[in-house]
């Protein structure tokens, strides 16, 4: 998200087809760790910190700038 403008307001990006692949696997990746749209919350910390843990192993590149 860091070659996005972040000082202008309503500045668009050009997003590339790598760009859209790379959002649809992150969205699968959110998903099958059962966060995302229309996802029901838990309330329970212990299961949303399960459900962090399991994203964090299955993204394959540390999100780092």
């Amino acid at each position: 998200m860091a070659q996005y403008p972040h000082d202008k307001l309503y500045a668009f990006s050009e997003v590339t087809e790598e760009d859209k692949q790379n959002f649809e696997k992150l969205r699968a990746k959110l998903r099958d760790a059962g966060l995302g749209m229309n996802i029901t919350i838990h309330e329970n910390m212990d299961y949303f910190i399960q459900q962090t843990k399991r994203l964090e192993n299955n993204i394959d590149v540390p999100l780092n700038w």
